[in-house]
């Protein structure tokens, strides 16, 4: 289970970082 909520964090956080990228 904690794993999977760690994988899901991942998977926030690079969403984030490719919205960054592409607004900048």
């Amino acid at each position: 289970m904690i794993s999977f909520f760690w994988i899901m964090v991942a998977l926030k956080i690079n969403r984030e970082d490719r919205e960054g990228r592409e607004d900048a």
